[in-house]
Formats: C-alpha cells, sequence, structure tokens
C-alpha cells in the first residue's frame, strides 16, 4: 500500500499540463505543444483582495488588467516592459 501512494504521488507531481515531463528547467509551468491557455480567478477590483500571497494572479475587471501579488504590492502583467524595475 505504501508503495503504491509513492508511486501515485511521484506520477502526479511530475507530470504538466499536456505532458508527462517537463523539456525547459527554467520554468514552473509548461503546457506542450498545441492551443494551451490558463484559467485566471478574477476580481471586481483588485484593490478589494485581501489574504493574497506572493505569486498570486488575478484579472481586475475594474480596468481590464492581469495583476501578480507582490511583497509591495499588485504589478500589472498587461502592459510592455513591466519587467524592467524587477530586474
Amino acid at each position: 500500500m505504501k508503495v503504491f501512494f509513492s508511486l501515485l504521488a511521484t506520477i502526479v507531481f511530475s507530470s504538466v499540463f499536456g505532458q508527462m515531463s517537463i523539456t525547459n528547467n527554467s520554468v514552473s509551468l509548461e503546457f506542450g505543444a498545441g492551443n494551451r491557455g490558463l484559467i485566471l480567478p478574477w476580481v471586481n477590483n483588485i484593490s478589494g483582495v485581501s489574504g493574497a500571497v506572493n505569486g498570486t494572479f488575478a484579472y481586475d475587471l475594474s480596468n481590464h488588467k492581469v495583476k501578480v501579488k507582490y511583497t509591495a504590492g499588485w504589478k500589472d502583467l498587461s502592459v510592455d516592459g513591466w519587467y524592467k524595475d524587477d530586474l
């Protein structure tokens, strides 16, 4: 029984969306070939969100932007060059 759960855990935690292995160790999420996407939670206004942890993604309906939670607050991922401030 213990071996079964070990095997099951290995299969569940090592698989990715659409394929059985990761081909690039530099990514946290890999979708594989074909048309794929990510379903994001939406909120009426990001300012009303409490308890979000770092790395939380959300779609803000108030301004139609995808945002991610950082320690200092929410960052807009819907504009060009957003990453330059974080390097």
